[in-house]
């Protein structure tokens, strides 16, 4: 019976990091925006802001050279991060 909840749980939890991720795929102007005001919104200190800052510049930069896939790959990432901090 444990192990049926804490699978279910577990398998519930990959489909919520999946969707998340899977949202902010796309390089819209709009998903850009809303990842930068959170990492924005973020505490100085947090030690996943650099990363996450990192993530989005590498993104804006693949964006401005027309490599949208390169774009959606570091959005993802910089989304990610943001969950695992919290955000």
């Amino acid at each position: 019976m444990m192990k049926t909840i804490v699978g279910g749980a577990a398998l519930c939890l990959a489909f919520s990091v999946m969707s998340v991720s899977a949202q902010a795929a796309s390089c819209a102007g709009k998903d850009m925006t809303k990842a930068e005001d959170r990492m924005e919104g973020m505490s100085d200190v947090n030690p996943s802001k650099p990363a996450i800052a990192a993530e989005l510049a590498t993104a804006s930069s693949a964006l401005s050279e027309g490599k949208g896939r390169d774009c959606s790959i570091h959005l993802t990432k910089a989304v990610k991060l943001e969950a695992k901090a919290g955000i």
